[in-house]
């Protein structure tokens, strides 16, 4: 299991479509189908349902991407914590998402704890 292959069962799910998920990913949709093929026999479980009409999660798939998007969120926080230039964060998360996010009070604790030399803006 990859980054990659996380990142796109997030964009498949967005999309609803392994084409238009293939498109806006930049990679063929073959190439798309059998990165999900690979991910679902890894993890042992069907991400999604796929019909002529697009695709939709299955329970697992729901349940699979709750953690995805936990761990996307992670990642970006880690990178923000630790990719810092004069003060300011080079990479943010929509706003929305960040006081949204369960973890943003002790995201926050941490930051602060981490450099008080920055100014963090959001």
């Amino acid at each position: 299991m990859t980054i990659q292959q996380l990142h796109y069962a997030i964009v498949i799910s967005e999309t609803g479509s392994l084409s238009k998920a293939a498109e806006i990913l930049y990679i063929s949709q073959p190439s798309l189908s059998g990165s999900m093929r690979e991910l679902e026999k890894e993890l042992g479980i069907i991400i999604f349902h796929r019909s002529g009409r697009g695709v939709t999660l299955t329970n697992d798939g729901t349940t699979m991407l709750i953690v995805t998007r936990e761990l996307s969120f992670a990642q970006r926080v880690a990178t923000n914590a630790l990719f810092m230039h004069n003060g300011k964060i080079l990479e943010s998360a929509p706003a929305g998402e960040f006081f949204s996010h369960p973890q943003q009070p002790e995201t926050i604790a941490f930051l602060r704890k981490s450099s008080s030399d920055y100014v963090y803006s959001i």
